[in-house]
């Protein structure tokens, strides 16, 4: 519930945020609708941080910042008075259906509205960005509606920034509410889900960091017959084509596996058509290895960056995990004996 609360504070804040600039916007917006040559109010447009594009009351595109144009991957040349919905393509983020035009919700309804969470804009090239937005109607002085402003921004960052802090947040509370075995199980689903990757593992290399060296953890694979154990990751591990890769000590991904299948002799293999592996690096030196692995090339590609931050806070939060349940094992015994020597 705690996480929900903190989620649903994250997206009000960046609601009213966007509201407060739509006012300004807005009101730039209908000064240049009065006067299209003020020069002046479009530089303060352009010069916005937000993305903005503005349309007529048909729903064409009659401006865009430098922001949307990067964004939805349209030039204002080119975009200029086409349907807005033909350059500002929206789906929805989980299902991939389309959202409803706001400029035509906004001309519908003549108030302020907003996206849906989870909004994802597909550009021109076919990028996908998470975004937020609003969209007011422009208003002439005796009340009529002449158009609509659009003000929407990317919230990659912020994603990634709340991502990163609600797997730390989740992963914590495996660690207090199950063994280390559970945890690391749950942990690696967590991962496992986000990347839409098929099997995962967290393999331990040779290190006085953590107490449990070469120990290997994995998740049971999701389709058959994919499957792959300690020793046949471990090979894979070894081999030349991977090692020069780790010794970069940056994440990689693996997408051609011909060379590798001339040495390594596995039905499994001949399934992998993408892995990505991420190394834990500390004090200069790759301490553990974390892979996702699939039977499939994922469309929506695994961002290494996001799972390099989040290997290392699986890393962090089960070498705690690990040195407390070793702790607590020791406590026992040390008690354990204490009582043998106070019968003697």
């Amino acid at each position: 519930m705690e996480n929900n609360d903190k989620l649903i504070k994250f997206y009000k804040n960046q609601i009213e945020e966007l509201n407060g600039e739509l006012d300004k916007i807005r009101q730039n917006a209908e000064t240049i609708t009065e006067n299209p040559s003020g020069s002046y109010y479009h530089t303060v447009l352009h010069s916005i941080g937000d993305a903005v594009i503005t349309t007529n009351q048909h729903g064409q595109i009659t401006l865009m910042n430098p922001i949307a144009e990067q964004l939805t991957g349209w030039t204002m040349t080119d975009a200029l008075g086409r349907p807005l919905e033909e350059v500002f393509d929206i789906i929805n983020e989980f299902t991939g259906e389309k959202v409803e035009n706001p400029v035509a919700l906004v001309l519908k309804k003549g108030a302020v509205v907003g996206l849906a969470n989870h909004t994802i804009l597909r550009s021109r090239l076919g990028a996908k960005t998470p975004i937020a937005d609003s969209g007011a109607p422009i208003v002439s002085p005796d009340g009529k509606i002449q158009g609509v402003v659009l003000v929407f921004r990317d919230q990659s960052d912020e994603r990634f920034k709340n991502l990163i802090q609600e797997v730390r947040l989740c992963l914590i509370d495996y660690a207090k509410a199950f063994d280390f075995d559970t945890f690391t199980q749950l942990s690696l689903e967590k991962l496992m889900l986000i990347s839409e990757c098929k099997y995962s593992f967290f393999k331990v290399l040779n290190t006085e960091n953590f107490s449990c060296a070469n120990a290997f953890y994995s998740t049971k694979p999701t389709s058959e017959p994919f499957e792959l154990d300690a020793e046949q990751i471990e090979e894979l591990i070894k081999s030349e084509l991977i090692q020069n890769l780790i010794e970069e000590k940056i994440p990689i991904k693996v997408e051609d596996f011909s060379k590798l299948s001339q040495s390594f002799n596995s039905k499994s293999l001949v399934d992998i058509k993408q892995m990505s592996l991420i190394p834990v690096v500390k004090s200069g030196k790759i301490t553990a290895l974390l892979g996702l692995i699939s039977d499939e090339l994922i469309s929506c590609e695994v961002d290494l960056e996001l799972f390099h931050y989040l290997s290392d806070v699986f890393y962090e939060v089960a070498e705690k995990k690990h040195k407390d349940e070793l702790l607590f094992v020791q406590s026992a015994q040390l008690a354990e004996r204490i009582k043998e020597l106070e019968c003697l």
